[in-house]
C-alpha cells in the first residue's frame, strides 16, 4: 500500500509552509495532504480507517469513517499525531 497515494480526504496548514497563491483559511487548500503516503485501510462491517504518513514531517493523520446503519449518513474523525521529535504547529485540520 505504500506506493498507493490517493487524494486524501483531509486538509492541513502547517504554520510556516506556504499554502499557494490562497491562504488554506480562504481555500481551504494546501498540499500537505497530498504529500501524505497512504500506510493502510482498515475496513470491517461498519466503519474503514485511512492511515497516512508525512514523512518528512513526521505527521501522521488517521481519517476513521463511521457508516451510520439504516441511514445515509458517514460520520468522520480526523485525528493527527506528531510521531517527529520536532513540534509542528497546527493552523488548519479540516475534513474533506
Amino acid at each position: 500500500i505504500s506506493n498507493i497515494n490517493p487524494y486524501p480526504n483531509f486538509q492541513l496548514g502547517i504554520a510556516g509552509t506556504p499554502y499557494g497563491f490562497n491562504s488554506a483559511l480562504t481555500t481551504g487548500y494546501s498540499n500537505l495532504s497530498t504529500e501524505m503516503t497512504m500506510e493502510k485501510i482498515e475496513n470491517d462491517k461498519d466503519n474503514i480507517t485511512f492511515t497516512y504518513k508525512h514523512d518528512i514531517l513526521g505527521l501522521k493523520v488517521i481519517i476513521q469513517m463511521a457508516l451510520i446503519p439504516d441511514i445515509n449518513i458517514i460520520r468522520q474523525y480526523t485525528t493527527v499525531i506528531n510521531e517527529g521529535n520536532e513540534p509542528v504547529t497546527l493552523t488548519h485540520v479540516s475534513s474533506s
